[in-house]
């Protein structure tokens, strides 16, 4: 079998290995034309893939999880339908006699050292892939044989008892004529002949000749030939002739051989193409032209018989008679019957050629194997061949040992012992028998072999022979004499040492304990990278996210502000619309300020930088200002804003009242936004919490849209919201519901969505932990109601003969201050970096300086550090647009008085230095210690 033949059915082979990099590997040098490579990744699925198909070969790793490889090679050689599949170990470890010796214990075959030689691996595999093609080629075509055989058998049975039976009649028949008698007899004997010549033939040409001539001579017949049927063109060409040697024959045997006859030509052509029998009596002018001038005989006859091999027509047989002869259907018969014959005997003679040519390669094969003696015994256990290896091993040539009995290869005792036959009758009762003992070669020297002796049966289950295999293992038994000597030597120190031993056991265990838990370590570690990976990638993808929002919420009032702006420049514009465009330039700048502060916040809480307060406040106070906020916004969409308790409620609570108010501001604000008609109600109680501390809920419940639960699942999503219409319809961000949970689990509490039905409303609640809870508690709450805001004139804020000192690079940040600050009184003078900054305000007189952070040449805090190194004493505010906790502390550091944040309020400005020119003493005050609660009141 030609394996590099894509037409051949590929060899499985079995790679295991628990490690799918050294699978990878395996596969890329052993992926060869004819292979089929099966892989697995346990011993447990080895077994599986094992039930699957026969394998050629069986390569797998020893230290596996689970089951190891000694533990798979036991589980195979201990499971009839496996153990006769070679097992090849691979190992990573050490070589050592014990491990080398505990493989080939269990069965293998080879024992291969990582890293592999591809070129090892594929030789010694392709050793077992060719021995395992020839027992399946060997296999299938014995079976052919045999089936061949019987068809033959069962035919000729049955042929023999339609014989026996016709035979009956013929001899009744005969018994009134004995003439019809003489017949038969004679017919028979020519039916015996031809059963003879076949019986005595060894190949076709030396069959066909005679056969010939027998059936001519026995039908007093004066020619007969053998035409072949042409593969491919189906045509007639003749290969065997027989004649009684007349002129007229000769003529005639001249010009068949050199003809080629079509299907739809004479006799012998109807016969082929309607695959039946054909007598013609009198076939004078039927033939081809040069047969026709070749038969100058007269008139006669033509008789031809196809005949079938392997079940296809094979060829033609032809018959010619001098005489006229009606169609005789005993001769006919008969001549069927032997054509039948005929073509067993070629197809027959087929199988036993194309199986000797397999047994000759298979021969060929196994004389190379050098490692192995490989040899066949018959049934009496002589041997019947013999190959280079059981040269190499025993010694004895194929000439000197074919046809010895293999009980020469044993040791008198074993032979008086009668372990020969053991061998034998035990193979014959088990399918196989293994052993490992000693044998003699032919120079009487003994030497240690493993042996296997597997017997051979036919389709039917008849004993044909054995095959035997033998290895030689000394090496291996020395190795293992010596390791029991050095046991021994070993055994009688232990006493002496147990307390080492003791010691070194205990150490190896925590070693062993120790490379568990940097295993544990490490697999814990490989987890944690591979959760941080689907961190950082959902990171990535939130960070698409939210450039995609913020790009649309910042650009959207931004676009409004320039827009507005651009108007405000048209002369075409009134005194009124001027004042529109500027409360929408106002509106969409809080707009603007408002989505920063929520990223700040939202930033804050993520990076566990939020500053949270813990301090005592009365709860109605809260809740009057959530209603007086927001009941206006509710009244002008028609709705009813309700606030209400359930059960007693604390008076005061401990908590950051700021972040609660942001809280409910946005739920609230959310529900108001979210409802069309009806109204929202707002719940205070007291719930228990798992700590067993209790919370306080505040239940807020809308007659809104309501979402689905599928939108539900979204809600608590950065940038998320029900569904792309709510951000078209009602705008927003997304962040309000998720900065709102996040600020409600910093103060101890949670915000989730209780319930909600599309088109009913929504119910969520807000918990937080109230602190501990004084005794005082309410039963109910009334809320102040709002009251619209009444435009009033506010004083206005004056900095008369202040001087102030503006450093900053933004030319419109210098203008818009500037301006801010002259429309107030101020006089104003202006440095573009903080080199300059610190120049003027050593050289000038100023009562504030308002620094910038970020500038070229100078920044802020360096400008500031230097005038403070210079002993300048006065107030310094710093302007940044960072408004993080961490920027307020660095100025602290940097020498600043105050901060201020961008965009600047100017209101909020100018109480500032108002508050400065009143209180502030050079030396003495910090500035932040007397600013702080003006500007909160401010804001």
């Amino acid at each position: 079998m030609d394996l590099a033949d894509p037409k051949e059915q590929a060899v499985n082979i079995l790679l295991v290995d628990d490690k799918p990099s050294n699978l990878i590997a395996l596969e890329s040098f052993l992926c060869l034309p004819g292979y089929n490579l099966v892989t697995a990744t346990s011993g447990h699925e080895a077994l599986a893939r094992l039930e699957e198909g026969e394998f050629a070969v069986i390569l797998t790793d020893i230290m596996m999880p689970v089951m190891d490889g000694f533990e798979l090679a036991t589980h195979i050689k201990n499971n009839p339908k496996f153990n006769s599949i070679p097992i090849i170990f691979m190992t990573a470890m050490d070589s050592n006699v014990k491990d080398i010796f505990r493989a080939y214990d269990v069965g293998a075959v080879d024992y291969l050292q990582k890293p592999l030689e591809p070129e090892v691996v594929k030789a010694k595999v392709a050793v077992f892939v060719q021995l395992f093609a020839q027992k399946m080629i060997i296999s299938q075509q014995a079976a052919t044989l045999i089936e061949s055989e019987r068809r033959e058998q069962a035919y000729r049975i049955a042929e023999l008892q339609s014989q026996a039976a016709a035979q009956q009649q013929r001899i009744r028949d005969a018994l009134r004529e004995n003439a019809y008698k003489k017949r038969v007899e004679d017919l028979q004997t020519i039916q015996l002949d031809v059963t003879r010549i076949l019986a005595e033939s060894f190949v076709v040409s030396e069959a066909i000749p005679k056969l010939l001539a027998t059936v001519c001579q026995g039908f007093g017949w004066q020619w007969a030939a053998l035409w072949n049927v042409e593969p491919g063109t189906g045509n007639l060409r003749c290969s065997e002739i027989y004649h009684d040697g007349s002129e007229g024959m000769k003529a005639l045997d001249k010009a068949s051989r050199l003809l080629t006859i079509a299907s739809d030509k004479e006799t012998i052509g109807r016969a082929l193409r309607l695959e039946e029998p054909s007598w013609v009596s009198d076939a004078s002018g039927t033939h081809c032209p040069p047969r026709e001038i070749a038969m100058a005989i007269g008139p006669h006859g033509v008789v031809a018989i196809p005949i079938w091999a392997g079940g296809e027509l094979a060829a033609v047989v032809e018959f010619i008679n001098n005489t006229v002869e009606p169609e005789d259907s005993l001769k006919l018969s008969t001549l069927v019957d032997i054509g039948t014959r005929v073509g067993l005997f070629i197809e027959r003679k087929k199988t036993e050629q194309t199986l000797r040519e397999s047994e000759e390669r298979f021969r060929l094969l196994v004389a190379g194997v050098k490692d192995y003696a490989i040899f066949m015994l018959d049934e009496k256990g002589n041997v019947k061949t013999w190959n280079e290896g059981a040269q190499r091993i025993k010694g004895y040539a194929a000439a000197d040992i074919i046809g010895q009995h293999f009980s020469c290869f044993y040791t008198p005792d074993a032979i008086r012992a009668g372990l020969p036959e053991l061998e034998l009758t035990s193979s014959q009762a088990d399918g196989q028998y293994e052993d490992e003992s000693l044998r003699v070669r032919k120079d009487g020297s003994m030497f240690w072999a493993s042996t296997v002796l597997t017997p051979l049966r036919d389709g039917e289950g008849l004993l044909k022979g054995f095959s035997k295999v033998t290895r030689d293992i000394t090496d291996r038994k020395n190795s293992e004499a010596s390791l029991r000597r050095a046991y021994e030597v070993l055994d009688v120190k232990v006493k002496e040492r147990t307390a080492e031993l003791e010691m070194a056991n205990n150490a190896l265990r925590m070693e062993v304990e120790e490379r568990e838990r940097i295993e544990i370590l490490l697999l814990k570690k490989q987890e944690e990278l591979r959760a941080a990976k689907e961190l950082a990638e959902a990171a990535n993808t939130a960070k698409s996210s939210f450039l995609a929002n913020m790009s649309h919420e910042i650009r959207t009032p931004l676009g409004a502000v320039m827009g507005f702006s651009e108007l405000m420049l048209s002369h075409d514009q009134s005194a009124s619309e001027k004042q529109k465009c500027v409360d929408a330039i106002k509106r969409n700048g809080k707009l603007l300020s408002n989505i920063i502060n929520d990223i700040l916040d939202l930033s804050k809480v993520e990076a566990g930088k939020l500053d949270v307060e813990r301090i005592e406040v009365p709860l109605d106070e809260i809740l009057t200002d959530i209603n007086m906020l927001l009941d206006l916004e509710a009244t002008e969409k028609g709705l009813r804003l309700t606030l209400g308790t359930e059960g007693k409620v604390p008076t005061r609570i401990t908590t950051d009242p700021l972040r609660l108010r942001q809280i409910l501001f946005n739920i609230v604000g959310n529900a108001i936004k979210f409802t069309d008609q009806g109204g929202i109600s707002v719940t205070i109680r007291q719930q228990p919490s798992d700590d067993g501390k209790g919370h306080l809920a505040f239940i807020i419940k809308d007659s809104g849209r309501g979402i689905t639960s599928d939108q539900s699942t979204r809600l608590f999503e950065p940038f998320a919201q029900a569904d792309s219409s709510t951000t078209r319809r009602f705008g927003g961000t997304g962040l309000g519901l998720v900065l709102s949970k996040k600020l409600a689990r910093s103060l101890g509490g949670d915000v989730i969505l209780a319930e909600s039905e599309l088109g009913k409303g929504s119910s969520f609640v807000v918990t937080i932990d109230p602190g501990e809870i004084a005794g005082d508690e309410v039963h109910n709450f009334v809320p102040s109601k709002a009251v619209p805001e009444t435009k009033g004139e506010e004083a206005p804020i004056r900095l008369n003969s202040i001087n102030i000192l503006l450093v900053e690079d933004s030319l419109d940040n210098q203008l818009l201050i500037s301006r801010m600050l002259r429309m107030s009184g101020a006089n104003v003078e202006t440095a573009s970096n903080g080199q300059e900054g610190v120049e003027k305000a050593l050289t000038g007189k100023y009562s504030i300086i308002l620094m910038d952070l970020q500038m070229p040449v100078m920044d802020g805090h360096a400008a500031t550090q230097e005038l403070r190194r210079q002993n300048y004493l006065g107030p310094i505010i710093a302007l940044t647009a960072h408004a993080m906790a961490e920027e307020r502390q660095r100025c602290v550091v940097s020498g600043f008085n105050s901060h201020l944040s961008k965009p600047i309020h100017r209101k909020i400005l100018l109480q500032t230095l108002v508050n400065f020119r009143d209180n502030f003493v050079p030396g003495v005050s910090k500035g932040f210690d007397i600013d702080g609660q003006k500007i909160r009141e401010a804001r």
